[in-house]
């Protein structure tokens, strides 16, 4: 949540987009990298290729470099993919129900606007709703400083910070993921 708004819909967005682009990804390009690596397809077996049936059609003997590509693509990144995401999901912080109590708790406190600590790391955070900030003052100088990164913040503010979650602020996160799936 920043600047009041809940951003939870542009979440599911993203959450159901990216999966449809990563599968039109992972099923298009193998095959278009096989049939550019010389694949042969299936022959009819009984005269005219008109009158082919399924069963009727026998694969073509393939190069080695098609069986190497299949293989690869069909066995050794599926499978690699699958020990990365196993080790990803082993590391993943929020494992206990009192983690994620207190990370609804933290939540809680920052749409009252007030610091929370972050259970996971065990930073002070400051409110990410930069509208329920009480001073006005403060708020105001966030909402100026909201699209400039924390780094780039303290680089030229000799006063203290606010930290924020990201390194980025939403402005910049969204342009990226932009970016990333665009181009």
């Amino acid at each position: 949540m920043l600047h009041g708004d809940a951003i939870e819909g542009c979440f599911v967005a993203i959450q159901t987009f990216v999966p449809k682009i990563v599968l039109v990804a992972s099923m298009s390009l193998p095959f278009a990298a096989i049939v550019a690596a010389g694949f042969r397809p299936s022959e009819c077996t009984v005269g005219d290729s008109d009158e082919c049936k399924g069963d009727e059609r026998a694969p073509e003997p393939q190069s080695d470099t098609v069986k190497m590509l299949i293989l690869t693509f069909f066995c050794v990144i599926p499978t690699a993919a699958a020990l990365v995401s196993i080790y990803f999901k082993l590391k993943y912080g929020i494992k206990e129900a009192a983690t994620a109590a207190a990370i609804s708790d933290a939540r809680a406190a920052h749409s009252r606007g007030e610091v929370a600590v972050d259970p996971l790391t065990g930073l002070r955070v400051g409110p990410l709703c930069v509208s329920r900030v009480s001073d006005a003052r403060t708020r105001k100088a966030l909402m100026a400083l909201a699209h400039f990164s924390e780094d780039r913040v303290k680089e030229t503010s000799p006063y203290e910070v606010h930290p924020f979650v990201w390194p980025f602020s939403v402005t910049q996160l969204s342009s990226i993921v932009c970016h990333c799936i665009l181009f």
